[in-house]
């Protein structure tokens, strides 16, 4: 399989190079970006362009049987508009251009939980990011798979660009790893929003054996391609494993915690 990733430096995109690189299904690997990202592997090659949106640079690409667009920037503090170039100009152009070279790959874009398809919605990300998808499933591609990931989990290696996302990954680590297993527990099973940087990749990858077609894949879809490798496919011995192992842990970090609770709490009756 040929794989193109555009956003490679970024989060998301680290992620997916460190999987692809080392996926036998993978026998190429094309990069994207407005810069090197420092690595070399011998399935690895890399086109560098100030302007992702001029796409000529499309035609040097030696086939493509799947792309994964992880490219974007944040919506604090720009306008609608400077956010759209960058959100829905640039992506729906690569997009189109690469349908008309490689109209058999599959088109994986990377937008987020609260996602507004109707694209009248109060939230202005959600509205570009709405009419970004809407654009894409148009586009005569084999298959278009929209990711909306609720909350990622960077695992060690992995960082984001953008400094106040880092500090809330790195916050959030903190606070992941001194409560575990309550508080992935509890994210995992009433928000279904928690994955790793790690399922992610995997998920994205995945899309190489779903049917044809355009769907919409959230965070819970995400895990289930993420650790079985695909929607429909049944789970593996070890992936029941490990959600054994998840929900054992879970229970008894549950109650370890309670107990915790009520030790505490006899504590404090008592001391009165």
């Amino acid at each position: 399989m040929k794989l193109l990733i555009f956003g490679a430096s970024g989060m998301i995109g680290q992620a997916l190079l460190r999987e692809a690189l080392t996926d036998s299904r993978i026998e190429k690997v094309t990069l994207v970006g407005r810069s090197a990202v420092g690595l070399t592997d011998a399935k690895l090659s890399e086109i560098i362009t100030a302007d992702l949106a001029q796409t000529d640079y499309l035609d040097s690409i030696a086939g493509c049987d799947l792309c994964c667009f992880c490219a974007g920037s944040s919506a604090a503090g720009v306008s609608e508009a400077a956010y759209a170039q960058v959100n829905y100009v640039m992506p729906v152009a690569i997009a189109t251009r690469l349908s008309a070279l490689y109209p058999s790959a599959r088109f994986v874009y990377v937008s987020g939980a609260g996602t507004d398809a109707s694209e009248r919605g109060k939230v202005m990300w959600a509205r570009v990011k709405g009419r970004t998808e809407n654009t894409l499933k148009k586009l005569p591609f084999t298959g278009v798979y929209l990711f909306r990931p609720g909350f990622i989990r960077p695992l060690p290696g992995i960082h984001s660009k953008t400094w106040w996302y880092e500090l809330i990954y790195q916050v959030f680590n903190i606070l992941y790893y001194a409560t575990w297993p309550l508080l992935p527990m509890l994210i995992r099973v009433f928000t279904g929003q928690l994955v790793t940087s790690r399922i992610l990749a995997r998920a994205m990858l995945a899309t190489s054996k779903l049917p044809p077609g355009r769907e919409v894949i959230d965070s819970n879809s995400i895990y289930t391609l993420g650790v079985r490798g695909g929607l429909d496919e049944p789970t593996t011995h070890a992936a029941r494993a490990r959600e054994l192992i998840i929900r054992i842990s879970a229970a008894t970090g549950v109650v370890t915690w309670l107990g915790l609770a009520c030790m505490l709490l006899k504590m404090l009756c008592g001391s009165g």
